[in-house]
């Protein structure tokens, strides 16, 4: 059970989304690349009340989709994934349905205008 239970699983997770530890300038900024690069921009906190849009802004979704039959990455225009938005609601949100971020993707961490806009 357990050797299934990892294949099914162990590539899924759940991401904080970068814009809420980075200043919108800098996510403007940003590459993919930069999200897992160590030192490439220093953290700055973002609060909540800082968030424009908090029913349109994720702070945390699903890392892969496993709720279809096909197998997609997060950088992917296909599937789905569950998303926590600021205002605390949480929504099952088809990849088409959220708004293109800086890098062309359905990346909530790198949203244009970072905590000042808008991924649905």
């Amino acid at each position: 059970m357990a050797a299934i239970a990892t294949q099914q699983w162990d590539a899924t997770s759940y991401g904080y989304s970068t814009a809420f530890y980075h200043t919108p300038e800098q996510v403007a900024v940003m590459t993919t690349e930069d999200i897992y690069t160590l030192h490439s921009l220093p953290c700055l906190t973002q609060t909540l009340a800082q968030v424009k849009y908090p029913s349109n802004k994720a702070l945390v979704a699903e890392w892969l989709t496993n709720h279809e039959s096909i197998s997609v990455g997060w950088w992917d225009w296909q599937g789905a994934r569950n998303y926590l938005f600021v205002d605390g609601h949480v929504k099952y949100v088809q990849a088409q349905q959220i708004l293109s971020a800086g890098n062309g993707y359905p990346d909530i961490n790198l949203t244009i205008a970072g905590i000042g806009g808008k991924d649905y």
